[in-house]
């Protein structure tokens, strides 16, 4: 009789935290990003000298003066890709391969749990380092009067593009691995996942929206979100 009565209590209570791991993180993200205008300070645009090109280290320095239109929207594309193959590719393998995977719409539901807890989690620490680092994004050193003004051009550490693929690919990687995937299939997953991390940091260096060292720190910490969260998740189910 207690087991029934502490059921849906253990099942409420459980829906409570994953529900507050997702609505935090996200309304912190939220916040910074409306406050972010009375946060950055535009240093470019008053201290010009500051933000020159020989000031940048490399092998960023290299990034500076380029500006490719086309390889930011192929960056929203890989970006936006990465979510919609994290979120649908297990649905599509439950349809048309259930025998060999042994997804249910179930545990596909639990999944969907954890990666959006990996993706607000990842907006949030996102938005609190651009919001402590401010630092200006590569065509604002080629032009700092003209784009030193811009509170926006201040958040280029890191790319929110390249840890966005991240934590959502690897976010499903974790969970191929926790549905045992056959070798094969894991390996192939896994492959086609850090191909697209690296095709969205790529068109972002080359659009000079940000340095290698902004896709390269946010490919990591989006993989290591994921891995807390993939963590995180285990620990709730002992």
């Amino acid at each position: 009789m207690t087991e029934l009565v502490q059921a849906p209590l253990r099942a409420r209570n459980l829906f409570l935290r994953n529900f507050l791991w997702i609505l935090i993180p996200a309304t912190i993200a939220l916040v910074l990003l409306y406050l972010r205008p009375t946060l950055i300070d535009t240093k470019c645009g008053h201290s010009p000298e500051i933000c020159v090109k020989s000031s940048v280290p490399w092998p960023d320095a290299m990034v500076v003066g380029l500006d490719n239109p086309r390889a930011d929207e192929a960056s929203y594309f890989t970006q936006n890709l990465s979510g919609v193959l994290a979120i649908f590719l297990p649905l599509a393998l439950i349809f048309f391969h259930f025998r060999t995977f042994s997804i249910t719409f179930k545990k596909w539901g639990s999944y969907l749990v954890t990666f959006l807890q990996a993706v607000a989690l990842n907006f949030a620490v996102n938005e609190v380092v651009r919001s402590v680092v401010q630092r200006p994004r590569p065509f604002v050193f080629a032009s700092p009067l003209s784009h030193g003004t811009n509170t926006a051009n201040y958040s280029s550490f890191y790319s929110g593009h390249v840890s966005f693929s991240a934590v959502a690919l690897a976010t499903f990687v974790f969970f191929c691995l926790r549905m045992n995937f056959p070798k094969k299939w894991f390996l192939t997953l896994s492959f086609l996942s850090l191909i697209l991390v690296f095709l969205t940091g790529l068109f972002r260096v080359l659009s000079g929206r940000h340095f290698i060292t902004d896709v390269l720190v946010g490919g990591i910490l989006g993989i290591a979100l994921a891995y807390f969260t993939h963590r995180r998740y285990l620990k709730a189910q002992l």
